[in-house]
């Protein structure tokens, strides 16, 4: 077998309570992300983070094949969610989620017993994996890493820097919780960042070129604009410093030049002014150009920002990926609900003809796929079989909102009363000012 085509089958436990209070005593910002952006760092354990000193790509690649996670429903940290909040993210991302309450008045909960059987029993699953990753700063998973190394198995272990010598000791790879938050989380600590502009700092590179790693940086460069929105002097240094760095920006001279190297190996991404965007005709999460025209519109997210100290772009981003929610501004929510009130009026048949009337009126500046999910989610809702109860755009919109509000309580996504806001403002805002 070529090297290249090893495959590593992998298993995941996450000590759901341990991780979150660990990162909570870092920042809030940064436990939150951990519970509700599961796929992004599940993605990073699958596909970056390093096997036997190698990364994936470069001689092997990850197939997680087992994930689950163990948590106290009723748990909680300070002024955090109760861990049952957190759930449906795990489950979303294809984890089991084992419950843990607690079993005794002073709180105990099971969850490492839990954990401990589930590991032995995957020793001898049929499916014979390769490496465990545990999630976990408890020394008393010690005896179960002690047993997975004598049954020849790799183990990766994610925690803090507290965690006990022997602990460490008895995995074969230890990343602490700093190297998880900034590589997975995406979070860095300010006093890390260097703070001169990047085009400044070309003179510490040292001398190194490559494709491959040209082609890396621009992922990672898709991956932080698209949840971002842009990446600009500060992002592109975060991005720079996970990867060894050239005095002569990877052998293309120049800052401009490099970043349209960038810009060339991944399609979804444009360059305007020196600040690096999603392209608006392509579709971010799979890049293929597509002749349409989608975005978040920026006079929304500063009304919504100066009065929200949350960041709701994130937010529509994380319900995008989780629920499915369009990206679209809400000049052009407007727009599709005035058509859709207009369709649907001369005599609603099917979801497959309207749809494909309304698209056709949007001369496609929406995607199909948005007017779908547009219409099947409204379909859910008793008031859309009532076609006489839409006596306006605005009662379009509103039973669209019904039944997203309905949809994230169907699968546990809580929703706080300024990410409700948000979404109110976005689908029923510009509708009410136009009808």
């Amino acid at each position: 077998m070529q090297e290249n085509n090893v495959r590593i089958r992998t298993a995941v436990f996450v000590d759901f309570d341990n991780m979150f209070n660990g990162l909570y005593k870092k920042g809030r910002e940064i436990a939150e992300s951990f519970g509700k952006e599961v796929d992004l760092w599940d993605k990073w354990l699958e596909q970056e983070l390093p096997y036997l000193g190698k990364k994936p790509a470069l001689g092997f690649r990850r197939d997680i094949l087992l994930r689950r996670c163990y948590l106290n429903p009723e748990g909680c940290v300070k002024s955090s969610s109760l861990f049952q909040t957190y759930r449906s993210y795990f489950t979303l991302a294809a984890y089991q989620v084992i419950d843990c309450p607690p079993l005794t008045k002073g709180g105990k909960a099971s969850t490492d017993i839990h954990m401990v059987m589930d590991i032995i029993d995957a020793i001898n699953h049929p499916t014979r994996f390769d490496e465990f990753i545990l999630l976990s700063s408890d020394a008393d998973f010690t005896p179960v890493l002690m047993r997975l190394r004598s049954h020849d198995r790799r183990t990766t272990v994610i925690k803090g820097d507290d965690t006990s010598k022997v602990y460490k000791n008895s995995c074969d790879q230890f990343i602490d919780e700093y190297k998880f938050i900034e590589n997975a989380l995406d979070f860095i600590p300010e006093s890390e960042i260097e703070t001169e502009n990047v085009s400044n700092s070309i003179e510490k590179f040292t001398e190194y070129n490559s494709e491959e790693v040209l082609y890396q940086i621009a992922e990672k460069c898709h991956e932080r604009t698209f949840r971002f929105r842009k990446l600009d002097d500060r992002g592109l240094d975060i991005i720079l410093n996970k990867f060894q760095k050239s005095n002569n920006w990877f052998g293309l001279g120049t800052r401009e030049r490099f970043l349209e190297r960038l810009v060339m190996l991944k399609p979804s991404l444009i360059l305007r002014a020196g600040v690096v965007y999603l392209d608006s005709t392509v579709n971010p999460i799979i890049g293929i150009s597509e002749p349409v025209n989608f975005k978040l519109s920026g006079e929304i997210i500063n009304r919504v920002t100066s009065t929200d100290n949350s960041v709701p772009e994130d937010f529509l981003r994380r319900l995008h990926r989780v629920v499915g929610v369009p990206f679209l501004d809400a000049n052009t929510y407007t727009t599709l609900f005035q058509l859709i009130y207009e369709v649907v009026g001369n005599g609603f048949s099917s979801i497959t003809e309207t749809s494909q009337t309304v698209w056709d009126r949007c001369e496609n500046s929406i995607r199909r796929q948005d007017v779908n999910f547009v219409l099947i989610e409204m379909n859910y809702s008793e008031a859309f079989s009532d076609l006489k109860s839409l006596s306006c755009p605005e009662d379009v919109a509103r039973v669209f909102l019904d039944s997203l509000f309905f949809r994230c309580e169907r699968i546990r996504i809580e929703l706080s009363e300024d990410e409700k806001k948000y979404l109110r403002e976005l689908i029923l805002g510009k509708v009410k000012l136009e009808t």
